[in-house]
């Protein structure tokens, strides 16, 4: 793990406009509401925990920024994301895959791989992965969105199993 979590890159409230736009752009909304407000609600629910430094925030408002537009890795260097940044958006990615089914599977694997490899980009990226979760199911009950819910109870097992930390990765130290 790294000792010093300080790092560079636009600030949190830029980045929520790059993943903001980037997701307009994209025609995306979020339960029929601005994408933004979804980001937003991954990062309040980090901050309501006490994952609070600006990383996590970054990392929190970019989390769906690989899987759904038309960005890169490479671009989000470009800009100035540090390299730990943009290893727990890539971990928050889901891979490619023929349907739902086949991208999970290629994703569950590849997380307990960054898992078990104990890097601070995944440790970081678990945590955002979680709050990101947290808050979809947050939106499915408020708006009473049974076929998503249904959905995410029938995977909640095998994400439960792809997304724990191992018993000696030390959380605190990404955010903190």
């Amino acid at each position: 793990m790294r000792e010093n979590n300080t790092m560079s890159g636009p600030n949190p409230k830029t980045t929520l406009l790059i993943a903001s736009g980037a997701h307009a752009l994209a025609g995306q909304t979020y339960g029929g509401k601005p994408y933004g407000q979804h980001l937003q609600e991954v990062a309040h629910i980090l901050r309501s925990v006490g994952f609070s430094n600006e990383d996590g925030q970054r990392a929190a408002f970019l989390h769906d920024l690989l899987e759904d537009t038309e960005w890169t890795s490479k671009m989000l260097m470009e800009v100035g994301f540090s390299e730990e940044v943009v290893a727990a958006v890539q971990f928050c990615t889901d891979a490619e895959g023929e349907n739902r089914k086949a991208r999970k599977a290629a994703t569950y694997k590849r997380v307990r791989e960054a898992l078990d490899s104990n890097s601070f980009g995944a440790a970081m990226g678990v945590v955002v992965k979680w709050a990101d979760r947290l808050a979809n199911l947050r939106a499915c009950a408020r708006d009473n969105n049974k076929g998503l819910m249904k959905m995410y109870r029938k995977e909640a097992a095998t994400f439960l199993t792809a997304y724990m930390p191992p018993k000696d990765m030390v959380l605190g130290e990404v955010f903190g």
